[in-house]
């Protein structure tokens, strides 16, 4: 199954820059040590290139070795490797609640909050530029002792089995339909299964219509949840945005990542309103499976239904991808998750129907379902329960 609407996002290979010239120096007035241009990380302005920052990933030019990947508030040596540092608020600690290694308030680099200053940024800079920055002026802070990666590497394997464990006894194989806020969808068979990298299939036989879905493990506390998007024949893609105000940094999952995994995801990044309300910029996006880089605009509007089947998680949105005279339309809802964060769900289609929405459970033997916001059918549900094997 291939994801049609990475095609049709293929507009402009010109990407805008990522932020104003940006130098990085010992304090205010002092000597130049970086000159941060937009993508690229230089000593001075003309010099020779030390880093090009491609979208979440950082490379020694255009097309190069990656270096580093910045995976939300995580910073690995590759795409889904292992965590190097951890973006913690203004801290930069090796793991949450670790230690301290470096503070950033506002311009100013400490070693901790009380500690002599570092280096002064001046200008801004975005997260990506800021770690593109440190991994050349402090790379030691992204690398390992022998202990600190075996320990790193122990740590994931045992959340992996951890977290196989519960979605074998919740969120996979097949569940019965018990009934929807939708008519032709109140029976049927969903069947759910795990593709590499953790992607979830989702195989939806439902009473009056066959549909399919991608999903992957949603950040909520308690039983697992899944992320999901679904469409007839699975023409869908899904993309989760990690909110930082009006800054929004995503990846797109096309339903073909169940079988070939991470390496098909495209990413967006926008720059907007922070009440998520009004006209975005594109900063940089690339489309999913390999496709080109493209421009434009996003538009976000909220989402009333006037059934009142929302779920009290969700904040709904409809969603316009603007270039030129073409447009592109998606289905969002922004979902609360941890201390206090949110991430935003969106879906976009080749399909009239298409659908985002999460899967949650009420206890290890009995899911609840999917609360989704579907195109046609607005929001709404489905109540499933797990089949005896």
């Amino acid at each position: 199954m291939k994801l049609i609407v990475a095609a049709v996002l293929i507009v402009s290979a010109i990407q805008c820059p990522m932020a104003a010239a940006t130098d990085i120096r010992p304090s205010p007035g002092g000597k130049r040590l970086l000159f941060i241009d937009g993508d690229d990380i230089r000593r001075e302005p003309g010099g020779k290139r030390l880093l090009f920052i491609d979208g979440d990933t950082l490379r020694d030019e255009p097309g190069g070795k990656a270096l580093l990947y910045i995976d939300g508030d995580d910073i690995r040596n590759e795409f889904g490797g292992i965590r190097l540092a951890f973006l913690d608020g203004k801290e930069i600690r090796r793991t949450p609640n670790g230690k301290v290694l470096l503070f950033v308030d506002d311009d100013d680099i400490r070693p901790d909050a009380h500690g002599k200053r570092l280096f002064f940024i001046d200008g801004k800079v975005s997260k990506q530029q800021l770690v593109a920055a440190l991994y050349v002026l402090k790379p030691d802070l992204f690398k390992l002792s022998k202990k600190e990666e075996a320990e790193l590497k122990a740590a994931m394997k045992a959340a992996e089995e951890e977290s196989d464990k519960q979605f074998s006894n919740v969120l996979l194989g097949k569940f019965q339909v018990l009934n929807s806020s939708f008519s032709d969808w109140s029976g049927g068979l969903i069947t759910t299964t795990k593709g590499k990298d953790g992607i979830h299939f989702l195989d939806m036989k439902l009473k009056k219509e066959s549909l399919a879905g991608i999903g992957i493990p949603g950040r909520g506390e308690g039983y697992p949840e899944l992320w999901v998007a679904f469409a007839p024949e699975g023409a869908v893609a899904l993309a989760v945005f990690d909110i930082d105000q009006g800054d929004l940094s995503g990846k797109w999952i096309p339903i073909n990542a169940a079988k070939d995994g991470k390496t098909v995801f495209g990413h967006e990044k926008w720059q907007g309103p922070e009440s998520l309300d009004g006209e975005f910029k594109i900063l940089d996006a690339k489309a999913p499976n390999n496709g080109a880089a493209y421009t434009g605009t996003v538009t976000l509007a909220p989402h009333k239904p006037a059934d009142g089947n929302s779920s009290d998680l969700f904040d709904l949105f409809t969603v316009t991808w603007n270039f030129g005279p073409t447009q592109i339309p998606g289905m969002a809802a922004k979902i609360k998750y941890g201390d206090g964060k949110s991430a935003l769900l969106v879906a976009s289609g080749t399909k009239a129907e298409f659908a985002v929405g999460h899967v949650t459970c009420q206890s290890a033997t009995l899911a609840k379902g999917i609360d989704f916001l579907s195109k046609t059918h607005g929001a709404g549900y489905i109540v499933w329960t797990k089949q005896d094997e």
